[in-house]
């Protein structure tokens, strides 16, 4: 069902797993991906430590018919399924042992709305964040998950579940991950984003030899809440992403006249006008202290 590539060094070291299109409709990590297999296989790379393994298409049906997904959103209830109803739940049960089995985690994504680079992290101070931050981005988020719950408005299992994507998923078996997005999806720039961060990726962990990398020194944002989008709900302004918002100032309005409004100075995260209905609309973030 997938492509799998997996290249080993000769001493011990991390074992790194890097996905690509999780996403059917985000390109630039099956093609960076398959540029650096490419290196692998013609020997102008080694690995020298560890292992990686590369999938660079997570999600083949939608990718070849460039679709977000198929039936439903493989970034959100990643587990495992004990019985199938749906195209993606296939394929979360062949991603999830990857998943168990590996150190570390990039998962490449890129977006539709556009702007800079970012990386979803765990938390501010988790082990991720040194790695992330030689990974050539400027920009952090984190609280990803509690994001969903606060939606709900109570810490439900189906909230859980909805909020457990890639990163999510491997952090229970004692790894740890980020979820790079390069950009906008059809931006030539994402593919060298995300080419980078691969082979930053690979000297951070000693994998190769070369020379040290340089950290980076980011924004970090704490995401609170997702809003999702209804019918006939608008925006009140045109959003950019990571724009900052003062207090009070109101985004959206639902076609019931409710106003979404920010209750301190914040940021607004991945809005998207044309979104789906039912799908997530935007975030609503703030500074880390």
């Amino acid at each position: 069902m997938l492509n799998i590539y997996q290249f080993e060094g000769e001493e011990k070291g991390e074992h790194v797993l890097i996905l690509g299109a999780i996403h059917g409709d985000e390109v630039c990590g099956p093609l960076a991906i398959t540029k650096v297999i490419e290196r692998f296989v013609s020997k102008e790379l080694v690995l020298q430590r560890g292992k990686v393994t590369f999938v660079p298409v997570c999600n083949p049906s939608a990718y070849t018919q460039n679709i977000r997904y198929v039936d439903r959103n493989l970034n959100r209830f990643m587990i495992p399924i004990d019985t199938p109803k749906v195209y993606e739940d296939c394929l979360t049960n062949v991603i999830c042992p990857l998943l168990e089995s590996a150190d570390v985690l990039l998962d490449i994504h890129s977006y539709h709305v556009g702007g800079a680079p970012f990386i979803f992290i765990e938390q501010p101070n988790g082990k991720e964040v040194p790695y992330a931050q030689c990974l050539g981005v400027n920009h952090m988020v984190y609280g990803f998950q509690n994001a969903y719950v606060n939606a709900d408005g109570a810490v439900s299992e189906d909230a859980l579940k909805e909020g457990m994507g890639t990163t999510e998923y491997l952090r229970q078996f004692g790894g740890y991950g980020v979820t790079l997005e390069c950009g906008q999806h059809k931006d030539p720039e994402s593919i060298v984003v995300a080419e980078r961060a691969i082979e930053n990726t690979f000297q951070y962990f000693n994998m190769l030899d070369g020379c040290a990398l340089k950290k980076h020194t980011s924004q970090i944002i704490e995401i609170q809440k997702v809003y999702y989008n209804e019918e006939n709900a608008e925006f009140l302004e045109e959003w950019c992403n990571f724009q900052s918002v003062p207090k009070g100032t109101e985004i959206a309005r639902y076609s019931g006249g409710e106003v979404v409004s920010v209750q301190e100075d914040s940021y607004i995260i991945l809005p998207r006008k044309d979104t789906p209905v039912g799908e997530e609309w935007f975030y609503i973030g703030r500074s880390a202290a």
